[in-house]
């Protein structure tokens, strides 16, 4: 999806099919031009029980990205196995992560098209990054 929307090749071996109802979405909003800049936000272990759980705590997040697309998680749900996924387009069987151990992916991602199309690449890991983000919420939210 977003190689899509940014107009650049996806990750080769990659067999994942941008979700149409939002990159038509996007394209309604940019009016056809591609994106220069992304924000890729990837939470590890958000899962739709958690989301209805704390619910008002994302009106922050839905107000920002209001479409929202129900999808699937790739098995086992090991965050190595799913990230690989995200990042490669590619089933387990295909990028070879099956585990959760310390893998190191041997084929292209995302990361790696962005690159090949002069973009600039950072990636930032915080952990409880989640905790963190709903405390700031909660204090906005009592903050008017």
């Amino acid at each position: 999806m977003i190689c899509k929307l940014m107009k650049i090749r996806a990750p080769s071996g990659s067999d994942a099919e941008p979700i149409n109802k939002v990159v038509e979405a996007a394209e309604n909003i940019l009016g056809g031009e591609k994106i220069e800049k992304a924000f890729l936000f990837a939470p590890d272990a958000l899962g739709e029980w958690l989301f209805q759980k704390y619910k008002d705590d994302f009106n922050v997040v839905i107000e920002a990205a209001p479409i929202t697309v129900k999808l699937n998680s790739v098995l086992p749900t090991y965050t190595p196995v799913c990230y690989g996924s995200m990042f490669t387009g590619m089933k387990p069987e295909k990028h070879g992560i099956r585990k959760y151990d310390k893998p190191v992916l041997r084929c292209e991602t995302i990361f790696d098209s962005l690159i090949k199309a002069g973009k600039h690449v950072a990636i930032v890991a915080v952990r409880d990054l989640l905790i963190i983000i709903r405390r700031i919420m909660i204090l906005k939210l009592r903050k008017g």
